[in-house]
């Protein structure tokens, strides 16, 4: 028997693979197999010469199985009508190493990186049948490796049952059918992975996965560094954007799994997530990186993409979006925060004809003024290609004071604003549009930014600007319409997305107020 199922292997793999194991049981009339230690190695000698062919896999796969249990097992079938059944195959604490080479194409898929023909294929040709009711995996563990230089992937307590699995020519060509089986439960119950420079850790929730039901949920999720602001600060010689992303449950629905896991193709219905937390800062007052790289663009993100994506709708709820800033010149951080933010993203896309990607999202900016943002994006154009527009309810001005404060100088003594709309495009250069602010009594005073103290000169600025430059109010009392600013606004190379957006809106409202924008 250990001969004849290390011959299959070897055949299979193309004396790539070879299999080992402990001992081996075998009750024919109770029906079952037992199989103890069991290992399935790569042959490094055929590998090289498969290396030096061209045709050595991109990657290595290494399996060890302590205990593997065969019930109902139907052998009189099998002997006499080469039809291979069996009721269940129960796999405990398996652990399973995949070792991809560094100069391996990053897109090949795992299918492609199988030996050729696949055992299934091999099984359908000797076998007129094979069938499994049920396979158990449990506790089992993956780890993946770039190569021997890099922090590996490791999944620790993984759990998989396979239902109806069955090997035929039907079988294979039934797209609901994923690995031949009519459904595949995935259960991980928590998991973490630092990365290579241990500064961050990405944690998930409960996970669970079904094929049949195409879903895809877990509990939360959450990406941080593992240091504080000031750590984080003296690990980088040059300025870097420190990220902290958390969410509740994030639930997927519509997940096309055969693809996924042929083609790397994430093809899904929905997305939705709950409860998400996004905290950006931003210390300026560190030296600009000699050879500064292209800033954060979703459409050139999008289209670095290789594999197919293809999602009709994200929806998140109950989300607090917070930017921070340290200017060049001051000592604090200015924050800006979106508070019970809830939106949707339609149609994000790189198969099919090409579409805009729309974005509606509703929020209280500074936890104040209802916000209302739409914007339409082509994510398959080479170059920025975008509208965006908006409105601000009523809200007191002097809620932006934490931010103007500490990033400008000016601080909003008082006044009133009734309400906010913006209309922009943008391209790869410039963002232009029109935006119109109504406000009453509005008063501003100007301070040192890093002290806070209001010295001559600061009085002088207050007096000049209060009496001479600041348009107190955009409400006219001859019913005339209220101003309305033209902008254009000139993108920077180190902009991200979302700064670019909020300086074009930025300079929209100092121009209306008679200020000039902070640089």
């Amino acid at each position: 028997m250990e001969k004849q199922l290390q011959s299959v292997v070897q055949t299979a793999t193309d004396s790539l693979y070879h299999v080992t194991f402990d001992s081996l049981s075998i009750h024919f009339l109770q029906g079952k197999v037992q199989l103890e230690n069991v290992r399935v190695r790569p042959d490094s000698v055929r590998h090289d010469v498969l290396l030096a062919m061209g045709k050595a896999p991109a990657s290595l796969f290494s399996l060890q199985i302590p205990s593997l249990h065969l019930n109902g097992i139907q052998f009189l079938a099998t002997l006499w009508e080469r039809n291979l059944s069996f009721g269940t195959l129960q796999l405990s604490h398996p652990h399973l190493s995949i070792n991809r080479r560094a100069s391996a194409d990053s897109i090949s898929t795992l299918a492609e990186d199988l030996p050729s023909p696949s055992l299934h294929v091999m099984l359908a040709e000797r076998l007129p049948a094979f069938s499994l009711d049920h396979i158990y995996i449990d506790h089992g563990a993956l780890t993946l490796r770039q190569d021997s230089s890099t922090v590996p992937f490791h999944v620790p307590d993984l759990s998989l049952h396979l239902a109806q699995v069955q090997v035929d020519s039907i079988a294979a060509l039934n797209p609901e059918r994923v690995l031949f089986s009519e459904d595949i439960e995935a259960v991980l119950p928590s998991f973490r992975h630092l990365t290579a420079d241990s500064l961050f850790a990405m944690e998930i929730g409960y996970l669970m996965g079904s094929t049949r039901h195409q879903s895809l949920q877990f509990s939360s999720f959450r990406y941080a560094p593992l240091v504080s602001d000031t750590e984080f600060r003296s690990r980088h010689r040059y300025r870097a954007q420190r990220p902290i992303l958390e969410t509740g449950a994030v639930t997927v629905q519509g997940l096309d799994y055969r693809r996924l896991l042929e083609e790397r193709a994430s093809i899904m219905q929905q997305l939705r997530v709950d409860s998400l937390r996004l905290d950006l800062y931003l210390d300026k007052t560190q030296p600009q990186p000699p050879t500064s790289s292209s800033p954060f663009y979703p459409h050139t993100l999008f289209q670095s993409l290789q594999s197919p994506i293809h999602i009709d709708t994200i929806r998140f709820t109950n989300a607090d979006l917070r930017y921070s800033e340290r200017a060049i010149d001051g000592s604090r951080p200015g924050t800006v925060t979106f508070e019970h933010t809830t939106g949707t993203v339609a149609h994000v896309s790189n198969t099919g004809p090409p579409a805009l990607t729309h974005i509606a999202v509703e929020s209280q900016f500074m936890g104040a003024g209802a916000l209302q943002v739409e914007v339409a994006y082509d994510l398959l154009n080479p170059t920025l290609d975008m509208t965006y527009r908006g409105t601000l309810g009523a809200m007191n001005p002097q809620e932006v004071n934490p931010v103007l404060v500490n990033l400008t100088g000016i601080n909003i003594e008082r006044g009133m604003v009734d309400g906010l709309w913006f209309e922009m495009e943008a391209n790869e250069s410039t963002a232009t549009g029109q935006l119109q602010v109504t406000y009453r009594d509005l008063k501003i005073s100007i301070q040192d930014k890093v002290s806070g103290a209001r010295r001559l000169r600061h009085r002088i600025q207050t007096f000049l600007a209060n009496r001479t430059v600041l348009h107190g109010d955009n409400v006219a009392q001859d019913g005339s319409p209220p101003r309305t600013a033209t902008v254009t606004y000139t993108r920077r190379p180190q902009d991200p997305w979302l700064g670019m957006m909020w300086r074009s809106v930025r300079n929209g409202l100092f121009y209306s107020i008679g200020l000039d924008p902070p640089s």
